[in-house]
């Protein structure tokens, strides 16, 4: 039997999405918008999603939302009135980004804590429907459990995870991700939708992990073709053990501000951006970025 040959039509332009709310992600998201502002070379449109309810998720501050309208960051606020019993849920914000109204041809959804670290022209892959790269380590043993919960089969496809490099059914990081835009609407619903019933079956209970076991059930409930995209993606910044060899274009920092402070050209990054964006140094920060900034101040320049 030959092989299938599927050709999909080339990828143009992209639509960055991230989610801003009142917080460590207001900084977050001002320094990853900074960031691809600065390295992006393709077509794109920024948006930063900002969820409803503000009696429940807050209100970015003034300054934050002046700083994004000066980087050309277009705001898309949404609703989401889930409970928020559990941290996992808090996630479902992802989902709705994907209803961003826009024309451009791939969505790439990007989590706050994240940056741009050298130039992104955009790449023949993204023409696949839907590109994310494998978690770095196996989190979850009771997969067969879970998709009986979905009333999936289990498949029979393993990945390797990118750091450990250990097998496992499909699973992916949902830190960084493109899907067609054509294909987004359905998919923010499929996402929800498998994420309520794997709440409700109680398989997984009070996980963070229930998010994106929902986003591979629901690309596989679809038949969504996907890319399995690299570390260059979406490094997994301190499990690589900064092994940035190639060169990442986008690093998923988890927060880790002590160790991030220890990496010369993300350094070098933040405070050209800081020059930059003065307004930065203006937004209320916690403790942890406080420290990170100061650290970052007593660095001298090469």
């Amino acid at each position: 039997m030959k092989a299938k040959i599927v050709e999909y039509k080339p990828v143009k332009n992209y639509a960055f999405v991230f989610v801003c709310q009142e917080g460590d992600l207001e900084i977050m998201a001002v320094l990853l918008a900074a960031s691809l502002k600065r390295n992006l070379r393709c077509e794109y449109e920024l948006f930063a999603a900002i969820p409803r309810p503000q009696q429940k998720w807050g209100k970015p501050s003034q300054v934050t939302l002046k700083l994004l309208k000066q980087m050309g960051v277009k705001i898309f606020p949404f609703y989401n009135n889930i409970s928020v019993k559990f941290q996992a849920d808090l996630y479902t914000n992802k989902a709705y980004c994907l209803r961003v109204p826009t024309k451009m041809d791939k969505i790439i959804y990007m989590d706050a804590d994240m940056f741009c670290v050298r130039e992104f022209f955009g790449e023949d892959r993204f023409s696949v429907p839907l590109n994310a790269k494998p978690e770095w380590r196996v989190f979850i043993k009771n997969w067969e459990e879970i998709y009986q919960a979905a009333g999936m089969k289990m498949p029979k496809t393993r990945f390797r995870s990118t750091v450990t490099r250990e097998f496992m059914p499909p699973f992916f990081n949902t830190g960084f991700f493109g899907i067609d835009a054509k294909l987004a609407q359905a998919f923010s619903r499929e996402w929800l939708s498998c994420f309520k019933q794997i709440d409700k079956s109680g398989v997984m209970k009070d996980s963070f992990l229930k998010e994106p076991v929902s986003f591979v059930l629901s690309a596989q409930k679809m038949g969504i073709q996907y890319d399995i995209l690299d570390e260059r993606y979406n490094n997994t910044f301190l499990a690589n053990r900064h092994n940035f060899k190639p060169m990442p274009y986008f690093i998923h920092h988890f927060r880790l501000l002590k160790y991030l402070a220890k990496v010369p050209f993300v350094v070098k990054l933040v405070k050209t951006l800081q020059a930059e964006y003065p307004g930065i140094n203006n937004i209320k920060l916690s403790g942890n970025w406080q420290l990170f900034f100061f650290i970052l101040s007593n660095i001298k320049d090469k």
